[in-house]
């Protein structure tokens, strides 16, 4: 048998050096210029540094070999590799092994005898197709690469490089996963046990697997032994050592932290946006090829994309979402609800919470009620059709078979365009509308940056929010911020900058020019602001309130209770809030529990620094 096994392997070590001769795959491959660039991780952060998220297609943080145990490195050349450090790529005697192994068990497959250099250039050259021709290219670009890396190299690119289950690359990210701390930390009862994991992570996976993972373990340690990196009186302490796993915790592809998923998938998005035409630019070529270049370098190249969220911000968010649906008994009737906050002077995005479900209720339009009516108020009194102190009349009144009433009921009679605002009458508002005219009223909405308006929305219904869609959060707190901005709507954005993986910056906000419009005058602005703050002060939003700070805003209730919004103004943030389900069935209430939420988030962010730290004056 060991005669047949030799002649074997002296045809096989003729067979290279006749397929060198004659076209080999393995001659296509320049080892010797080979760099190795392990596929990164796309971080993304908060302004205030906090991690929100990473992307990847594969988990994996590369560390220098001198960033881990130096019993790691042994632990895995005794039980992978006995002989690296001495063969130049490839063990004969392991060859032979295999041979033997493989006739016996009639399976000319079944055997590697792959060294580490071997599992190395197959893993980053070669496919895992089973055949002779492709451990022949093995072979020699084993041999080949030993001739230019040096062994320590080597060993880096491999404890990087291989899988280790539970979507774990490499070993810094399976010590991570499995014991919940860096590599450089793992003792040598856990190191052995991450050194059993190259053969085959599935089967020795020990969140699933336990036993087999610390029989596995335990092999490990006695090839130490046989390696004499250990005595075997140390190897039986080792054995004993007890082996505490982290909390297991769902394999992913994306966001790390669940109150920011909404934000990150925003990001994403603007990421596309921002990164395609520079790939376009750069590289001169289509579109297509940009966003798949774009998404490349997005799951593969590590970048780094710090963002204008700031996170103290958006955990109060998140907070006063879920405390207001509890205090007022909303999640009975498994209500949600969205809250934007953003930079009223630049446009930046500093809160964004799309709710407790999958679906992003900060992107998705909902009908407004009566936070609709400062829009065309404010274009109207801008085009000179109506002022402040302009009366109208709150008594019954039909337009067609459409005879609408008020929220509370009843009618007031005689008033100012002012006080039909602070108090949110419906009548008046239609009137108002009707006066300013369909056309120039629905022309007006589209000007501040609604893009869920129809044409079939071009009625008087519109006046109170009865749209066919309705409006996105995020695009009411843009639209707001017109009113403490002096009548100018920015362009809203969520990233500050971009870098590759070596720091170089692909994108930086300052680079470019957002687009600013001016939706109405600077007078008209410091109207509708006074109007606004009258309505917290004493109107339908006084639970909006924040003491100390200049506060405006609006309420808004769907006539069936659906729709709870509010949307308005304090410190330099522009916000809007809605409350309500994905059914779009009622949730019952008013508009008041939305002005608490407002007035409960602003003096959060107050109280815990995150205001003063955005820049939010009194």
């Amino acid at each position: 048998m060991i005669k047949k096994a030799g002649k074997i392997v002296i045809v096989a070590l003729m067979l290279i050096s006749m397929l060198s001769m004659f076209g080999c795959s393995a001659l296509q491959i320049d080892v010797a210029q080979y760099k190795y660039e392990p596929k990164g991780k796309t971080s993304i952060y908060a302004s205030d540094s906090v991690l929100l998220a990473e992307i990847y297609s594969e988990n994996r943080t590369f560390v220098t070999i001198k960033d881990v145990p130096e019993d790691f490195l042994k632990a895995v050349v005794a039980i992978e590799d006995r002989s690296f450090y001495t063969h130049q790529g490839i063990s004969i005697k392991g060859i032979l092994r295999a041979i033997v192994k493989n006739i016996a068990n009639k399976d000319m497959y079944g055997q590697g005898a792959s060294t580490i250099t071997q599992q190395v250039v197959k893993k980053i050259f070669l496919t895992d197709e089973k055949s002779y021709l492709r451990k022949i290219n093995e072979a020699i670009l084993a041999i080949r690469m030993e001739k230019s890396f040096t062994k320590e190299q080597i060993l880096e690119i491999y404890i990087n490089q291989m899988y280790l289950g539970a979507g774990a690359y490499g070993v810094q990210e399976a010590s991570r996963i499995y014991f919940g701390k860096n590599a450089i930390d793992m003792n040598l009862a856990e190191s052995a046990m991450i050194a059993g994991l190259f053969q085959a992570p599935s089967a020795y996976n020990p969140f699933d697997n336990f036993e087999s993972a610390k029989a596995r373990q335990e092999s490990v340690i006695d090839a130490m032994v046989t390696m004499q990196y250990i005595t075997a009186e140390q190897a039986a302490e080792v054995k004993a050592l007890p082996i505490t796993l982290a909390e297991r915790k769902e394999d992913f592809r994306g966001v790390i932290n669940k109150d920011c998923s909404a934000f990150v998938r925003s990001v994403i998005d603007e990421y596309y946006v921002r990164m395609v035409p520079i790939l376009q630019e750069k590289n001169a070529m289509d579109e297509e090829s940009a966003r798949a270049l774009a998404e490349k370098y997005l799951r593969e190249d590590g970048l780094v994309i710090r963002t204008t969220l700031n996170y103290k911000a958006q955990m109060t968010a998140v907070s006063t979402i879920q405390n207001t649906l509890s205090r007022y008994g909303l999640t009975r009737r498994a209500a949600t609800g969205s809250l934007v906050s953003i930079d009223y002077n630049t446009g930046a995005v500093r809160a964004y919470y799309g709710g407790n479900t999958e679906i992003d209720m900060a992107n998705s339009p909902r009908q407004p009620g009566s936070a609709i009516k400062p829009f065309y108020y404010a274009k109207a009194i801008d085009d000179k059709v109506i002022t402040p102190n302009t009366i109208v009349h709150d008594v019954r009144t039909s337009w067609g078979k459409y005879t609408p009433k008020n929220y509370e009921g009843g009618f007031q009679g005689a008033m100012t365009v002012r006080e039909a605002l602070i108090r949110s009458r419906n009548i008046p508002a239609i009137k108002i509308f009707e006066k300013y005219g369909v056309e120039r009223s629905m022309t007006a909405l589209k000007e501040f940056g609604f893009t869920t308006i129809l044409d079939t929305d071009y009625n008087l219904a519109t006046a109170l929010g009865g749209l066919t869609y309705g409006l996105k959060p995020v695009e009411m707190a843009r639209a707001y911020a017109a009113f403490a901005n002096g009548g100018t709507v920015n362009e809203i954005y969520r990233i500050e900058s971009i870098t590759d993986h070596d720091g170089n910056e692909l994108f930086n906000i300052n680079n470019i020019t957002l687009e600013k419009k001016q939706v109405f005058s600077s007078r008209t602005a410091t109207i509708m602001n006074e109007m606004l703050r009258a309505v917290v002060s004493r109107g339908t939003g006084t639970a909006a309130g924040v003491r100390g700070y200049a506060t405006g805003g609006k309420t808004g209730t769907t006539s069936d209770k659906k729709d709870l919004w509010f949307a308005g103004f304090s410190g330099n943030l522009s916000t809007a809030i809605w409350l309500g389900n994905l059914d779009n069935e009622v949730i019952g209430g008013s508009s008041t529990y939305s002005a608490y939420a407002f007035g409960s988030y602003m003096r959060g962010i107050i109280q815990n620094g995150a205001l003063q730290e955005m820049g939010g004056a009194r």
